[in-house]
């Protein structure tokens, strides 16, 4: 835990190195999704699974945001 927390905190002196490696690998494995909900409206919505992963985090950003804004977010998360 404290290799990983170490490289959280020190990601933002190299963040353009991180985005182009680690965080884009991660951001390709993402399964896109969707459903339609009340009056026929579309919800789009990306998961990531593991078999080590027992439990869900659920991020609603708001009516208008996309979660394409949040993979730095979702790499944190997973």
């Amino acid at each position: 835990m404290r290799r990983h927390k170490a490289s959280w905190l020190n990601r933002g002196k190299a963040f353009a190195a991180f985005a182009h490696s680690s965080l884009l690998d991660f951001w390709h494995r993402r399964e896109e999704r969707e459903f339609v909900g009340v009056e026929n409206i579309t919800l789009r919505y990306v998961r990531f699974t593991s078999p080590q992963h027992k439990r869900v985090i659920l991020i609603v950003p708001g009516r208008i945001e996309s979660y394409v804004k949040y993979p730095e977010l979702a790499y944190d998360l997973f």
